[in-house]
């Protein structure tokens, strides 16, 4: 019989696996879980070298997978200005950390912000070029919107840009002007792409420290998996960048990397498949963007929004080149991962997902749709019957609820139906969408299962998870996403030994309680990366 390197014991082990929910002990062998079962089964598979773990009465649950994030992206934005709204509360303060930064640096130097949301700031509106550049006139600026949809650059970034009165809006984008057709500074998703592309790209030494850095804040609350959805965008520099940080330990979580359009061909071309890759780094899917964000209110909407000037969104594509790329893919055996807010968009996306599943049928491809926010029951249908995989993002609703509250009014109560999926049996997983808001899953627990405001509004109560399924959202469904669930995702004898210990039991503790979760400790492949 193989005896344990190591054994976690004396607490409650949530397992998330039916065949047995819980369990008081967990015995792990060569990074693999050994075996679960009661305290004294466990403790016979002890030998002289067992390290012995005690949890002290507390929780132990499956390593946090957090089925949508930018762990790459969040990783450089620590190193930029930190605008979010506990930091940020207003323009003036705004200006202010941007000047002290500019202080720091040289003329011309780039100044780079983050976080920055409208809806909870004393001026209730956006940031403006003029604003920027008084803060920092010598330097060229953009700061962005906690959405990542929007930005907004001072006058130096926007002429460096070429972004002029004469400048045409692109497609899927907008050039927010004023009265006098002068650009504001403001730039609406694809139109962002002026200014971020004269932005200096980061070194490869650069990336793999965000990558570490992150990897770290990430462990720290109990993740072990997530998608990067930021999308691998250049071959030569991020790749390497990864695959080095996953070879030197840097990386600490498991990363399947959804991949931009130009990456995946060329991935495809040297035979590479999605999904391929080891167990801490692999190529995910293929990913495109279709639309923006309801808070910015540039996701593709049927139904106005109700703030001026009550447009309905935009989409990055019309059908005919949607249903051209995602044929392309199809046909080629990848995994598709589209990312869809609006009604409008997910219906342009399934017909998409649908033109080419009737041309060329595929069994099990898991195609994916991200955010799926305004999915109505007939949207919802059609998911179901295509066999798609979704993931959602409740805690929008928590940091963002005030925002999409003015811009749809009641139908906030339609976003984000988890439990309208989970009864439909539609595979939906909870992902933070960091760094659009923080990754601890206490705020995702919480969302899903509450379903308020920061500031108590409710959004919706029929659509609320029972903490169960909330934490089955954590953890099992998004393996699924990933065609890992027979490797990770509960705490089951031969996955590998990624758990999460907690301050508290969520399946004892009122919805308000979560908010007050800490991470004691984290283990991956039976080490432990994090401990309190």
């Amino acid at each position: 019989m193989m005896k344990a390197d190591t054994i976690f014991t004396g607490g409650t082990i949530l397992t998330m696996d039916p065949a047995l929910p819980k369990a008081e002990a967990v015995a792990v062998s060569g990074g693999r879980i050994l075996a679960v079962g009661t305290r004294q089964e466990i403790e016979e598979l002890a030998c002289p070298g067992t390290k012995t773990i005690h949890l002290d009465g507390k929780t132990m649950v499956p390593g946090f997978n957090d089925g949508h994030s930018h762990l790459l992206q969040y990783g450089l934005e620590l190193a930029t200005v930190d605008l979010t709204p506990e930091v940020c509360p207003s323009i003036a303060k705004m200006k202010e950390l941007i000047a002290q930064r500019a202080a720091q640096m040289k003329p011309g130097e780039w100044i780079r912000g983050w976080g920055w949301d409208e809806s909870r700031m004393e001026e209730g509106r956006a940031p403006t070029a003029d604003d920027l550049t008084q803060a920092a006139p010598n330097n060229p600026v953009m700061i962005t919107r906690t959405c990542y949809h929007m930005v907004v650059a001072n006058r130096m970034a926007l002429e460096l840009g070429g972004v002029t009165e004469n400048t045409p809006d692109p497609q899927g984008g907008c050039i927010v002007r004023d009265e006098r057709g002068q650009a504001t500074g403001l730039l609406q998703d694809n139109a962002q792409a002026f200014v971020k592309s004269v932005i200096p790209a980061p070194e490869k030494e650069d990336l793999k420290a965000a990558i570490g850095l992150a990897s770290k804040v990430y462990n720290s609350y109990g993740i072990t998996s997530t998608c990067d959805g930021s999308t691998l965008l250049e071959i030569h520099g991020e790749i390497p960048a990864w695959c080095e940080s996953s070879q030197s330990g840097l990386l600490t979580v498991r990363t399947s990397a959804l991949m931009s359009p130009d990456v995946s061909d060329q991935i495809r071309a040297m035979g590479i498949p999605s999904n391929f890759g080891t167990d801490r780094f692999r190529f995910g899917c293929v990913k495109f963007f279709m639309d923006g964000s309801l808070g910015g209110m540039t996701a593709g909407m049927t139904e106005p929004y109700l703030v001026p000037p009550y447009g309905k969104g935009l989409t990055y594509m019309e059908q005919e080149e949607l249903n051209e790329k995602v044929r392309t893919a199809h046909d080629a055996g990848y995994q598709i991962s589209i990312h869809g807010i609006g009604d409008h968009t997910l219906d342009m996306i399934l017909t998409a997902y649908e033109a080419a599943q009737a041309a060329n049928p595929r069994t099990d491809h898991r195609h994916r749709i991200e955010h799926a926010s305004m999915s109505y029951p007939p949207l919802l249908e059609r998911m179901k019957k295509l066999g798609l995989d979704i993931n959602m993002n409740p805690a929008f609703l928590y940091f963002l609820g005030k925002s999409h509250v003015s811009a749809i009014a009641e139908r906030v109560a339609y976003e984000f139906p988890m439990q309208t999926c989970f009864q439909m049996g539609i595979p939906v997983s909870i992902g933070s969408d960091c760094p659009i808001e923080s990754c601890h899953p206490k705020y995702g627990l919480y969302a899903a299962t509450v379903r308020r405001t920061i500031a108590g509004q409710d959004c919706g109560r029929k659509e609320c998870l029972t903490m169960e399924q909330a934490l089955y959202a954590f953890t099992m469904a998004g393996a699924h996403h990933t065609f890992e669930e027979h490797k990770k995702g509960s705490i089951t004898p031969g996955k590998m030994a990624d758990f999460a210990v907690l301050s508290l039991n969520p399946l004892e503790t009122q919805p308000e309680g979560i908010l007050n979760l800490e991470i004691l400790m984290t283990v991956l492949d039976g080490q432990i990366v994090y401990q309190a």
